[in-house]
């Protein structure tokens, strides 16, 4: 199911994701992007979940928002949009809507209103097409377990290294045949910049 981690703070956000891929049957595939980056507003969207759901989202995504408040307020419309344009099509990507449900999408920037970071979370139930908009006040890091909770919060990019080794550990140890691992990606964000960069070339190496 893919690394999404977040760490934010009143004045800066650390988004991290994973750049591994896995067809249906478990087999590895080439390395996709989990991240868009909207700089008009100083903005991050992230995934962790169906990838080419969220091809379609950053597509649909990507139309005109004015503020980072404006797409956190439409982005439950435009999450049904996209879900069901990609229900539509799922013969042509080849992939069973029942079982790609569970998505996590994650949506944050600096926001002029409030005069701080907001991030939101936006979480597929299990069986279901409806999304859960969840406010994250300091992380927000998934795969998660008690293991991973005795560990550090991911406050810095070699920090947020270390536990997305650990995490690439946990899925290839509990659910092998899921996407976890490949380059890990960073986007860091302040007030009036957003910077992207790899972290980590191979999360598995030792």
């Amino acid at each position: 199911m893919s690394i999404l981690n977040l760490y934010v703070e009143r004045d800066s956000a650390l988004v991290a994701v994973d750049t591994d891929a896995r067809f249906r049957d478990g087999a590895a595939g080439p390395p996709v992007s989990k991240m868009l980056v909207l700089p008009h507003i100083n903005a991050v969207i992230a995934c962790r979940g169906q990838g080419q759901f969220f091809v379609l989202l950053a597509m649909v995504a990507a139309l005109p928002s004015a503020s980072i408040d404006q797409l956190i307020a439409e982005m439950p419309e435009k999450l049904i949009e996209a879900w069901h344009t990609w229900v539509g099509q799922h013969e042509i990507f080849r992939a069973d809507p029942d079982a790609a449900t569970g998505t996590e999408i994650l949506v944050v920037g600096w926001s002029e209103r409030s005069r701080q970071m907001h991030a939101v979370v936006f979480v597929q139930e299990r069986g279901s097409s409806d999304f859960v908009a969840r406010e994250v006040e300091r992380h927000y890091c998934a795969p998660w377990d008690e293991q991973l909770a005795a560990g550090p919060l991911p406050t810095s990019p070699e920090a947020m290294a270390a536990l997305a080794r650990r995490q690439v550990e946990l899925v290839r140890r509990e659910r092998p045949k899921d996407a976890a691992g490949g380059s890990l990606v960073l986007a860091v964000l302040g007030r009036k910049s957003v910077t992207t960069m790899i972290s980590v070339e191979d999360l598995c190496a030792r």
